[in-house]
């Protein structure tokens, strides 16, 4: 997660393709890509996606990685979440 926060792309690949759990949760619910997805950060997601993160993961509150990006106007990461077919989530908060 510290990788994801500081930003830092090859970093993620490196812990990702070491075995690192994709799928491991910090408050409020965050994955690494949902964490990513609600920073912004375009790359990381896309490094993510590569390596097969779950998509379809939410937070605490029914927000998916679409809707968090959506939320702080991430225009960037939102159009390539949507080129991997995700959808806003109807009960997001």
């Amino acid at each position: 997660m510290c990788a994801v926060q500081g930003g830092n792309t090859r970093a993620v690949e490196l812990i990702i393709e070491a075995g690192c759990d994709m799928e491991h949760r910090e408050q409020p619910g965050y994955t690494p890509f949902l964490l990513a997805a609600s920073l912004g950060y375009t790359e990381i997601v896309d490094a993510l996606l590569r390596h097969g993160c779950n998509t379809s993961v939410k937070d605490n509150k029914g927000n998916n990685a679409l809707d968090l990006a959506l939320q702080k106007n991430y225009h960037p990461c939102a159009a390539l979440l949507k080129d991997h077919g995700l959808e806003p989530s109807k009960i997001a908060r």
